[in-house]
């Protein structure tokens, strides 16, 4: 009975392992923001579709940012969260 829990448990804690090493994160400068196509990109060239939910009202370019991210099985990089370092002036 314990090693059928402990199996349990080793597989819930893989799969919170599988999904927390997805998630990656870049930093940059945000070049263009794109409200129609829901995009945004770096000064770097790395163009990220943003997820449902993600704000992006007050940022404009110029603006330093931190992008949360996961990447689709086709490669495309799904913003998650955008989270400004520091304001351009």
């Amino acid at each position: 009975m314990m090693n059928k829990f402990l199996t349990g448990v080793a597989a819930i804690t893989l799969l919170f392992a599988a999904n927390a090493a997805s998630a990656e994160e870049m930093q940059g400068d945000l070049k263009e923001i794109n409200a129609v196509a829901q995009t945004v990109t770096l000064q770097s060239g790395q163009t990220f579709k943003l997820a449902e939910g993600v704000e992006i009202e007050g940022l404009k370019a110029g603006d330093e940012v931190k992008v949360s991210y996961e990447e689709s099985d086709d490669g495309a990089k799904i913003a998650t969260q955008i989270q400004p370092v520091r304001a351009s002036e």
